[in-house]
C-alpha cells in the first residue's frame, strides 16, 4: 500500500466518515475478476506479476467499478472466505522491511470497457477507510488512495484519467495514527473503498474484512523464506 494517509487529506477524511453509510445502487460480486478499463489492455496493471481474481467488486449502474482484495506480499491475492466471500485471512508479523506481511489492493475504474461513463478523476473524490473491529480504541484511518502516494502521483498505476490501482500496506500509517498499527495484533480490520461526486454524494462503495491471524509454523517458514523478495515488492507499481 503506498501510504495509509498520504499527506493528511482532511477533506477526504471528513467525506469518508460522513458518507460511509451511504450505499450506491450497485451489484457486489465476490471472489471475482475485474474489467479492462477503456483504453487499457489488461484488467490488472499496477505491477508485474499481478494476477486477476479474488476481488470483492462493486459494479454500479452508472458504470463505475471499484474493487478490493487482501494479499500476502510475497505470494499474491488471498482467496476470500465467509458468507458472503468478503473476508481475507492473512498472517500477522513484519516483513524484512518492517511492513505487514499483508496488503490491501484496490482498483477504481470510472469507465470500464463499454460502460459509456463520462466520469474521470477531475469529477470525483475517493477514500479508503480502515477500522480495527477488534480494538475500537484505535484511530479510524481515512486517506485518498489515488495519486497521493509517498513517491508522488506516479506512485499509483493509472489508465488515462479514468482508472487507478495500487497496493496499500497498513504499516505505512504508523507516523500518522494516534494508536499505530500493530504488526503482531491478531485483529480484524474493516476496509471500505468509496467514490464520491464533487457534491459529496456517494457513487460507489465496497467493503472487505481482513483478519490477521498467527499462521502455522510451516506457513511462517514459507513467509520467512520469501522475505528477501519483499525488498523489491512484486505487488506494487513502485517500491516504497
Amino acid at each position: 500500500m503506498k501510504s495509509f494517509n498520504r499527506t493528511s487529506a482532511l477533506g477526504t477524511a471528513v467525506l469518508g466518515l460522513a458518507f460511509a453509510g451511504m450505499a450506491g445502487a450497485g451489484t457486489v460480486s465476490y471472489n471475482s475478476t475485474i474489467q479492462v478499463p477503456t483504453g487499457g489492455t489488461t484488467s490488472v496493471y499496477f505491477g508485474t506479476g499481478n494476477t486477476d481474481g479474488a476481488w470483492t467488486v462493486d459494479n454500479e449502474t452508472d458504470g463505475i467499478e471499484i474493487a478490493l482484495r487482501g494479499a500476502i506480499r510475497t505470494s499474491g491475492p488471498v482467496t476470500p472466505t465467509g458468507t458472503p466471500q468478503d473476508t481475507y485471512i492473512v498472517p500477522v508479523g513484519a516483513s524484512g522491511i518492517n511492513l505487514a506481511f499483508w496488503d490491501v489492493e484496490y482498483s477504481i475504474d470510472l469507465d470500464p470497457t463499454g460502460s459509456g461513463s463520462t466520469l474521470d478523476f477531475t469529477k470525483v473524490t475517493q477514500s479508503i477507510t480502515v477500522t480495527d473491529l477488534t480494538d475500537p480504541t484505535r484511530s479510524v484511518l481515512v486517506f485518498n488512495p489515488v495519486g497521493n502516494g509517498v513517491n508522488g502521483p506516479a506512485d499509483d498505476a493509472k489508465v488515462g484519467n479514468i482508472a487507478a490501482q495500487n497496493s496499500e500496506n497498513p504499516a505505512f500509517a504508523n507516523p500518522y495514527l494516534a494508536n499505530p498499527f500493530n504488526l503482531n495484533a491478531q485483529d480484524t480490520y474493516q476496509v471500505t473503498l468509496a467514490v464520491f461526486d464533487l457534491s459529496a454524494h456517494q457513487l460507489a462503495s465496497d467493503t472487505i474484512d481482513v483478519e490477521a491471524v498467527a499462521p502455522e509454523p510451516s506457513t511462517w517458514l514459507l513467509l520467512l523464506a520469501g522475505s528477501s523478495l519483499i525488498l523489491v515488492p512484486r505487488f506494487r507499481k513502485t517500491c516504497a
